[in-house]
């Protein structure tokens, strides 16, 4: 899945979950973004990948396996929201 929106000032996470809203591991494996982590790329745009395996991209948020969850946006300071969200 690619969740793409345009760089703003203020906080924003994306965070995987499992179903049971439960976190992932955080400690080993990339699970979440936030504005300090994430790569912008050259038209000014945050995208996130999530995927099973490793796509080879700056921003790739880690399933761990798992086929179903959560997909947390939280937002702070800001009214922006993502724009578009395309499974694959």
């Amino acid at each position: 899945m690619i969740l793409d929106f345009d760089r703003h000032d203020g906080f924003w996470m994306v965070t995987n979950m499992g179903v049971f809203c439960n976190s992932m591991d955080y400690a080993c494996r990339n699970v979440s973004n936030t504005p300090s982590r994430a790569v912008v790329d050259s038209d000014n745009k945050a995208r996130l990948i999530m995927a099973h395996q490793d796509p080879v991209y700056h921003n790739w948020i880690d399933t761990q396996g798992y086929e179903t969850g959560f997909l947390c946006y939280r937002n702070v300071l800001s009214r922006k929201f993502p724009r578009s969200v395309q499974p694959s």
